[in-house]
């Protein structure tokens, strides 16, 4: 009877420890990737307990507006620290690839909203947030519909002709757009936050960008009231987020 209570103690706070593991992991600073060419290093998250699957992926498509073109633009990210991945999987190949075109998923329906969104400005917001949960709907459809005709990856012949088709639809939807940072990047802007009010209970910040010249961009500005930020009096600030995970 003691070694059983003893059984039962073990196991309990077994499972006690990996909630605990688990939900630090979950509130942990997450950092946002851009679309790129996946490995295993950016699956950073903790392991899902008695998962059946081997890896699990978190992908956002985001809009924000950006002032210097005057435009919204939506681009799609992974959370590296909520996607995770078994230790005994992190060399497989095919598994890589099958997570890597979840993430191209993601990033075609963010081209397809950069084309129908390309020409709003900043008074479009309600209709820019329409479109944004019209391509979620999608986005989740077709991603639904990836992992039942592959097979979560078992079904190699599926899988590679999800592969050409989800390769064609990125072509089909290239675009070249340019986002803030990679004119920041091309004209060696630096960024630099300027402190226009600041009292105990209102702030005001301006981010501008400033050439090697001295040449200056104003971006965004923030008015803050006891530490919160009024968006009403705020600009560049995100519009929506789409937060989807996949398992494999």
């Amino acid at each position: 009877m003691t070694k059983y209570k003893i059984g039962i103690t073990i196991i309990s706070l077994s499972i006690v420890l990996f909630i605990l593991l688990f939900k630090k992991a979950f509130y942990q600073k997450i950092t946002l990737v851009d679309w790129k060419e996946l490995s295993s290093e950016d699956f950073k998250g903790l392991v899902k307990p008695f998962s059946k699957y081997d890896a699990t992926i978190y992908y956002d498509i985001i809009v924000n507006y950006d002032s210097i073109p005057g435009k919204y633009i939506s681009k799609a990210v992974q959370k590296d620290k909520l996607s995770w991945m078994k230790n005994s999987a992190k060399n497989s190949i095919s598994l890589m690839r099958h997570e890597q075109y979840h993430f191209n998923i993601a990033e075609y329906y963010s081209r397809v909203l950069n084309r129908l969104i390309t020409n709003m400005d900043s008074k479009y917001k309600f209709e820019v947030q329409y479109k944004l949960d019209s391509i979620r709907n999608k986005n989740d459809k077709m991603q639904t519909q990836y992992d039942d005709e592959t097979n979560h990856n078992l079904n190699e012949k599926e899988q590679n002709n999800w592969e050409r088709r989800i390769d064609s639809l990125l072509k089909k939807e290239s675009n070249n757009q340019e986002y803030t940072h990679d004119l920041l990047n091309k004209h060696n802007y630096k960024k630099k936050w300027v402190n226009l009010i600041n009292n105990d209970s209102i702030s005001g910040k301006i981010e501008l960008y400033i050439s090697n010249h001295n040449d200056t961009i104003w971006n965004q500005y923030k008015l803050s009231f006891n530490k919160e930020t009024d968006s009403l009096k705020s600009l560049f600030l995100p519009i929506g987020n789409i937060q989807i995970k996949k398992e494999v």
